[in-house]
């Protein structure tokens, strides 16, 4: 891992800044200053009990995704689609879904026949878990692969 060279503590301040900020070789907190340039805030970024940016117990989350809806939400669901990817990573590999060629269109093809199996049973034959969480799997996988199409024909068009 590179070193990162700490500048002298801020007055006041006990924890170092650093000269370049890159999240994947620092870890924990860095103190922010306003005027510390690796900081950015997007506008419309507020705290939603009306915070000061800086003022302690400021946190600018104010219409942000609410990740923990879906996390704790459908803990259960995203538990029983989960064990349907260890199940695949077993009897596959270890997120070898992702190199499956025409995958929209294969796992679209999956997804439907665990539609239609789970019409009259409610478990897989081969894996004993519900078709409904293979089902919710072939659905996650196929907008895993458009959204990253999405992405990767942004980044060609922004070069």
């Amino acid at each position: 891992m590179d070193h990162i060279s700490p500048e002298p503590p801020i007055p006041g301040n006990s924890l170092p800044t650093h000269r370049a900020f890159d999240p994947s070789k620092i870890l924990g907190t860095y103190p922010v200053r306003p005027e510390d340039p690796d900081v950015r805030v997007l506008p419309g970024q507020a705290d939603p009990n009306g915070v000061p940016q800086h003022a302690p117990g400021a946190k600018l989350d104010a219409g942000k995704v609410l990740a923990g809806l879906v996390v704790n939400g459908f803990s259960r669901a995203i538990l029983a689609v989960a064990e349907v990817g260890t199940y695949g990573a077993r009897k596959y590999t270890e997120d070898g879904w992702q190199h499956v060629d025409n995958g929209i269109k294969r796992y679209g093809n999956a997804k439907e026949r665990h539609r239609l199996f789970g019409s009259f049973e409610e478990r897989d034959v081969e894996t004993g878990l519900l078709h409904a969480a293979h089902e919710a799997w072939n659905a996650l996988a196929i907008l895993e692969l458009k959204l990253r199409a999405i992405e990767a024909e942004k980044n060609l068009i922004r070069s």
